[in-house]
């Protein structure tokens, strides 16, 4: 029972690490090509776009000044969510987990080219995030396999796994701060 519940937890923050990988990757390319087109805001901007006046307002009253921020927020809730289900699916069914990885970058590409002032370049940091996010999911899920002959989950793997996983986080988090500098200096 422990092993299942240690699978299952491997895969699903392997699925949550591949979007924070694809998100901070997508972010720092947009910080170069043009920060509106960063995948979190590019969705969030759409969403309020689309968002009929009475929840704007309603919005802005419940949150006030932070009413965008929440919906950031709410943005990446999903996006996380989705993604350790995708994590998770990685385990029995590895291309619908790609496949979902490729939707959610879609969603922000798409997301991205629809705004007013949409360049060709606005596409770049969805087409970054796809890969980063597919590659990534991939190779922590293979961290996260149990080792053929044993059928275990050794504590090699689970070590290679846990390493894996820091530098996923380690490295994401420095992406997505260089990102914000590169953005913050050009504002």
């Amino acid at each position: 029972m422990t092993r299942i519940r240690t699978s299952r937890t491997a895969f699903a923050l392997a699925g949550l690490l591949a979007a924070f990988a694809a998100v901070a990757a997508g972010h720092l390319t947009a910080a170069f090509t043009g920060p509106a087109a960063s995948p979190v805001l590019a969705v969030g901007s759409t969403v309020i776009d689309l968002t009929p006046t009475p929840v704007k307002e309603w919005a802005i009253r419940q949150f006030g000044t932070a009413d965008k921020l929440v919906l950031q927020a709410s943005v990446l809730l999903l996006t996380l969510t989705v993604s350790a289900a995708a994590g998770l699916l990685a385990r029995r069914r590895p291309p619908l987990a790609t496949g979902i990885l490729a939707l959610l970058a879609a969603l922000a590409g798409l997301a991205a080219a629809s705004r007013p002032t949409a360049a060709p370049a606005d596409l770049l940091p969805a087409g970054v995030a796809l890969v980063v996010g597919v590659l990534t999911l991939r190779w922590l899920t293979r961290l996260a396999r149990p080792t053929p002959a044993s059928g275990n989950v050794s504590t090699a793997s689970r070590r290679g796994f846990l390493l894996g996983a820091v530098g996923v986080t380690v490295a994401s988090t420095l992406a997505a701060a260089a990102g914000q500098l590169r953005s913050g200096a050009e504002a």
